[in-house]
Formats: structure tokens, sequence, C-alpha cells
């Protein structure tokens, strides 16, 4: 996980992983109220990781932006 103030990224490795930071994020509503904003979030896959998986809504995206530095699929990229 990478944080900077209100912004959090989240690398995941396997479908575990989604149902875990769905669970975390579940809990952390409950205790605050704050919402995840869809419209915001963005999801990036690499490697073999299987696009057709559906993260809470998050759609998926060809480049994804971190602390200002942009990532692709590959390193080619």
């Amino acid at each position: 996980m990478i944080a900077y103030a209100d912004d959090v990224s989240i690398l995941m490795t396997s479908q575990e992983d989604v149902r875990t930071v769905r669970d975390a994020i579940a809990c952390y509503k409950k205790a605050t109220g704050a919402t995840l904003n869809i419209e915001k979030s963005s999801a990036l896959v690499v490697g073999t990781w299987d696009n057709a998986c559906e993260i809470m809504g998050i759609p998926y995206s060809e480049e994804i932006k971190i602390l200002g530095v942009k990532i692709r699929k590959t390193v080619k990229q």
C-alpha cells in the first residue's frame, strides 16, 4: 500500500487480496462514515491478472498515476 494524505494506492496479487481489501474498506466505512469515491478510483492489470475480475466497481485503466508517477501495463510502455 502507498498512502499520501487522502490518496491511497493498493497493490494486490490475488483474488484473496480483493476480498481482504473490500472487507477493510467496509470496516473503515462503518467506523468513520467515509466512502470510496469510485469516480476517482482506477485499477491497472499487470502480468497475468484477470481483468474480468470485478474489483468493487472500480474501472480498469491503461495507465495510472501514483504520486505523480505514471505506471502502465508493461515495461515497454
